[in-house]
Parts: C-alpha cells; sequence; structure tokens
C-alpha cells in the first residue's frame, strides 16, 4: 500500500534516511512509530517522579493564587485608578 506525500515531505525524508544511515522506509516507519508513541503516551508518563512532584506542587500554588476579577473587560483594570496610576 502506497501512500502520496508531497515533494518536500518526500525531500525531508530523504534527508531523514540519509542522516540515520537507513533506508527512507526504515526513516518513515521510525518517525511514525515514534510520533504515535509520543501522541499515545500521557504526558505524565514522560515524566520522572521527582518532576511530577514539581509540577504537582507548582499547579497547587497556581491553584492556591487568588483569582482575578472577571468582569467581562480588560482583566487588568483592578491594577490601575481612573487616571491610569497604579493603585
Amino acid at each position: 500500500m502506497g501512500i502520496m506525500v508531497d515533494a518536500e515531505t518526500e525531500r525531508e525524508a530523504h534527508r531523514l534516511a540519509k542522516l540515520r544511515g537507513v533506508t527512507v522506509e526504515q526513516a518513515v516507519s521510525a518517525a511514525v512509530h515514534a510520533e504515535l508513541a509520543r501522541t499515545e503516551r500521557p504526558a505524565e508518563a514522560a515524566l520522572t517522579p521527582t518532576q511530577q512532584a514539581k509540577v504537582e506542587r507548582t499547579m497547587a500554588m497556581v491553584a492556591a493564587l487568588p483569582r482575578l476579577p472577571n468582569d467581562g473587560g480588560d482583566p487588568t483594570a483592578f491594577l490601575y485608578d481612573d487616571r491610569g496610576l497604579p493603585r
């Protein structure tokens, strides 16, 4: 079964194959497999336990921050008075 690709993609596939010292078919196959593995794997699975703990601590800190007023207008409006000076 063949796959139709544009000329630029074909050139890039040949370039990748040459850089890796493999056939075009091997280069394309490896690239597709690698992209599938990245796409199918949850992002958390790519993190070490230490990294995941840091992410969770950071997310907890962000969640604890006070919420900005959401009046539908300028989200920075509360920072300035009616003369445009910082409050």
